[in-house]
């Protein structure tokens, strides 16, 4: 189980390396954090109405670009 979500966390290419085993680099720790910070925010209400916002202006800019 803790195996599994040290995966979804910090990705397939956990190598067990250094004295401790399965230790990351501090890159990918803040990357993690990143990730896991945006998908949590992404699932409140604030987070999947910014994302349509997003998808919006998105396609605004594509309509622009095309005229």
């Amino acid at each position: 189980m803790m195996e599994l979500k040290l995966k979804e966390l910090f990705g397939e290419n956990m190598h067990e390396i250094g004295r401790q085993g399965g230790e990351i680099t501090y890159a990918q720790f803040v990357e993690s954090v990143d990730r896991v910070q945006l998908n949590m925010f992404l699932d409140t209400n604030v987070g999947r109405r910014a994302k349509g916002f997003r998808k919006e202006k998105e396609a605004r800019r594509k309509k622009d670009r095309m005229t």
